[in-house]
């Protein structure tokens, strides 16, 4: 695998990290590019936020009904929907390399540091017990890396077994192939490597005053095995592990109180004529405590530091999502879904006349091509609920749910409107998975679609995804053509994504393409 290939090429030639505990005051200094020989070694490399943090799967947002792809707002700003998010978001497999892949590769990088670290424990000096937490720490971000690689170019496991895969990397040779085992196969290596992970002993502590959410933890383990037996309709262990995190932190931020909004006005031209202006009030959130950098990073409610970054442009709800929100009372609403943002995107200080498309801003700092991704409170409390409605507790279930309504609801709202209710089981999963759509919006939503389509359970089923937008080349758009229509329907095989064809060529035909 060429990706595989590289990477191993560029941290055998890079000097390993020593170690550095403080989170954003100082990055790690480099060695001399001695080989790992102590613990810090080690812990340097698991130190590097930079390399965990981000996720660069653009097609897990822009795949999703989540993303709004929409061509009066292309016709008024071509530039800020790239042809890599069109073939995302119409599902294409043909043109491949013109999409980004950044998400393929970065997540295989994670891996090869996951295996060089494993690799290296039976080298470096350290405690039974330092040696013990980075192990199960190694065995996390691979099963994490491996999850999100999965869920995004393969099938739904259920139904789908012997399907292909993913290649198991363990060590960071060459030699190892590049074959794709079976999904199942694929499945069974991430859950070995969960089980690995939960032996971590290391607390959520804190580092000056912050949650030291940038290296694996107890909750962090728990939440992510949470997320995972979810995936793969264990409600039981699910249920357990979300529980488990929550036992250890389930704090909230309460948006009535912890977020203020800041207002900005724009000039744009009126009707085209840039003689006649107007103003136009673009209205975002801000945390209260945003005056340390550290802060300004992060999410209060993470377990783990993860963010899904469209590398190539914003993230534009559509919609069918925005229509989910009760947008009277719900502050998610009103201070992430920032009406007017297009009107931002100019470059000449006066805006022509842009179509007034409506912008995801992130509770990170306010960025609009970025969402909280990583293992939360909020979807801790969203598991329990669900699994605990999926086996017959629906009212417990409800009352979960509530908990986390209570703090994104207007708190002047009626209690018909803050909380959540339902007369059946049927309804009360409907109320929930519209909460845990509402309150994670882009990243897990093509990860749920496909576990609805794939359970036992037909009530959740999303039958097609359905997109209008013009016809479309490898490299242009044909805007003067009539828009059609395209369609994923329930069991299609563009449920997994195209893997980059460089990778494919690089193989020499061991790495095979999905087959549609």
């Amino acid at each position: 695998m060429k990706t595989y290939k590289l990477i191993l090429t560029l941290i055998l030639v890079t000097a390993f990290f020593t170690g550095c505990d403080d989170y954003l005051d100082e990055a790690p200094s480099k060695s001399n590019g001695v080989l790992p020989s102590s613990i810090q070694d080690l812990e340097g490399l698991l130190n590097e936020r930079a390399t965990f943090q981000l996720e660069r799967a653009n097609e897990i947002a822009t795949a999703s009904d989540d993303f709004e792809l929409n061509s009066d707002y292309f016709d008024a700003n071509n530039t800020e929907i790239t042809i890599g998010n069109i073939h995302e978001a119409t599902w294409s497999t043909e043109n491949t390399n013109t999409s980004l892949t950044l998400g393929w590769t970065g997540e295989w990088s994670k891996i090869f540091t996951a295996n060089l670290v494993l690799e290296a424990l039976d080298i470096v000096e350290g405690t039974d017990e330092e040696k013990a937490n980075i192990k199960a720490e190694a065995h996390f971000i691979r099963a994490y890396s491996y999850f999100l690689l999965a869920t995004t170019y393969c099938l739904a496991l259920k139904g789908n077994e012997t399907e292909m895969g993913l290649p198991i990397k363990t060590v960071t040779s060459f030699e190892e192939s590049l074959k794709r085992a079976t999904l199942q196969e694929t499945y069974d290596f991430m859950t070995a490597d969960i089980e690995e992970a939960l032996k971590i002993t290391r607390k959520l502590d804190y580092k000056n005053g912050l949650k030291r959410i940038w290296r694996a933890s107890t909750a962090s383990v728990n939440a992510f095995a949470a997320r995972y037996y979810l995936a793969i309709h264990d409600y039981e262990k699910a249920e357990k592990y979300a529980q488990e995190a929550l036992d250890e932190d389930n704090t909230l931020r309460n948006l009535n109180t912890d977020l203020t909004l800041i207002s900005q006005t724009v000039t744009i031209e009126s009707d085209g004529d840039p003689s006649t202006t107007e103003t136009a009030e673009i209205i975002n959130a801000k945390l209260d405590n945003t005056t340390s950098k550290p802060d300004i990073l992060v999410w209060g409610e993470f377990y783990y530091e993860r963010t899904l970054l469209n590398s190539s442009g914003e993230l534009y709800p559509s919609d069918d999502l925005l229509n989910t929100y009760d947008q009277v009372n719900d502050l998610r609403f009103e201070y992430y879904m920032v009406e007017n943002h297009s009107y931002i995107r100019g470059t000449d200080g006066i805006n022509n006349p842009l179509f007034s498309q409506t912008g995801y801003s992130s509770p990170i700092a306010g960025n609009s091509n970025r969402a909280v991704s990583g293992p939360s409170v909020a979807e801790m409390y969203l598991i329990v609920a669900e699994c605990q409605v999926r086996n017959g507790d629906f009212n417990t279930g409800l009352e979960n749910a509530n908990v986390l309504r209570r703090t994104r609801m207007r708190n002047t709202a009626s209690t018909s409107d803050i909380e959540l209710s339902a007369s059946s089981q049927e309804e009360a999963l409907t109320q929930i998975l519209e909460e845990r759509r509402r309150e994670l919006p882009f990243v897990l939503r093509w990860y749920d679609v496909k576990r609805y389509n794939s359970n036992d359970d037909p009530s959740d089923d999303v039958d097609a995804l359905v997109r209008s937008f013009y016809p479309y080349s490898a490299s242009a758009v044909d805007q003067s053509a009539p828009l059609q229509t395209y369609e994923l329907l329930k069991g299609s095989r563009k449920y997994a994504h195209p893997i980059p064809q460089d990778d494919i060529i690089a193989s020499a035909g061991v790495l095979l393409q999905n087959t549609y």
